[in-house]
């Protein structure tokens, strides 16, 4: 049932990024907000549905990027895998948690994505991509962690909610 609710959210923060969210960047830099619905994901739920997530998350983004998919789908797998270790042995569900997990994720999907870059031989300086494109990334996904996290927290509540013990 998660995974085929995955679809309809997924596609929908596609949809808005690619129409609304890319024509109004910050410098260079947008929000990922993908990225932070796979992560709200990945901390708020019990089973394994976060690595589907993770996986259309990726094929969704891959469909619209020039960068290819594996990529993002590195980056958001191995986000879902920190997130589960995280929510496993240190905070179950923690808004600081979700802050940490962003400015973690932003910088390793910017980082995999600039090595690709540099392997296809675009012509990009470090400097550059990190002051006009990574922290006004960081800084907008910052902003917008805390909102999805609560609003995945609801859809979380919503579909698989809270078995009350007798």
């Amino acid at each position: 049932m998660s995974t085929l609710i995955s679809l309809p959210i997924l596609l929908l923060l596609s949809i808005v990024q690619t129409s609304f969210i890319n024509r109004f960047p910050l410098l260079q830099g947008v929000p990922d907000l993908t990225m932070l619905a796979v992560l709200s994901w990945s901390l708020l739920t019990k089973d394994k549905s976060a690595w589907a997530w993770g996986i259309i998350a990726s094929l969704f983004v891959g469909f619209y990027s020039e960068i290819p998919f594996m990529v993002y789908a590195i980056s958001y797998l191995a986000l879902v895998a920190i997130a589960t270790y995280i929510k496993q042995q240190i905070w179950k569900k923690s808004y600081l948690s979700m802050l940490i997990l962003t400015i973690i994720g932003t910088l390793f999907s910017h980082l995999i994505a600039f090595l690709f870059l540099i392997l296809i031989n675009a012509p990009y300086s470090l400097i550059d991509v990190i002051n006009y494109i990574t922290m006004p990334s960081l800084l907008l996904n910052i902003l917008l962690a805390i909102p999805f996290f609560v609003i995945i927290q609801d859809v979380v509540e919503l579909i698989m909610p809270i078995e009350i013990e007798a």
